[in-house]
């Protein structure tokens, strides 16, 4: 019977728990992206993978990859959001049109090109589900971001794994 009121007791306070309320976003300050208008010469190509504690390599395969210019508004949401895992009020509509995407191939692998010179940031998910009993599962795996610098008409290749996954989410 103890543990039968525990367990009510357990159930009725976790829904009392309140999500975090989102912090605001740093505003959009259209000189930080006046250089990322036009288009560039660059390519920025990766492979994104995480590996399981048993030695499995899972890729970010089938799921988008997004690109942004590195600015007060994507350093902002690696630290808040990324890795202190609150939530960030939604971006200023301007914030969008620099937004590339694209999709990983089955290898995780990934390419971004015509962009001008500039600090970026890349993300994507990697995420799979491990069997915790007969009945339900685990997910594992996250997401991963990392910043990269381009010059005009260079290609710049990077890995995303283990080393830069969000700690807060």
């Amino acid at each position: 019977m103890r543990f039968l009121i525990a367990g009510v007791m357990v159930a009725s306070l976790a829904g009392c728990i309140t999500p975090p309320k989102p912090v605001e976003r740093r505003p959009f300050v259209e000189a930080e992206f006046t250089k990322y208008r036009t288009p560039g010469t660059s390519t920025i190509k990766g492979q994104a993978f995480l590996t399981t504690r048993g030695g499995q390599v899972r890729s970010a395969a089938g799921n988008e990859v997004t690109l942004v210019p590195n600015t007060s508004i994507s350093d902002q949401w690696i630290m808040v959001s990324c890795n202190g895992g609150l939530p960030l009020t939604p971006a200023d509509l301007r914030y969008n049109e620099f937004v590339r995407r694209t999709v990983a191939d089955a290898d995780g692998r990934f390419s971004f090109a015509g962009l001008p010179a500039g600090s970026y940031v890349v993300t994507t998910a990697v995420m799979w589900s491990v069997p915790v009993s007969a009945y339900s599962t685990s997910t594992q795996g996250g997401m991963l971001v990392d910043r990269v610098w381009i010059e005009e008409g260079k290609e710049a290749n990077l890995v995303l794994s283990q080393r830069n996954l969000c700690q807060g989410r």
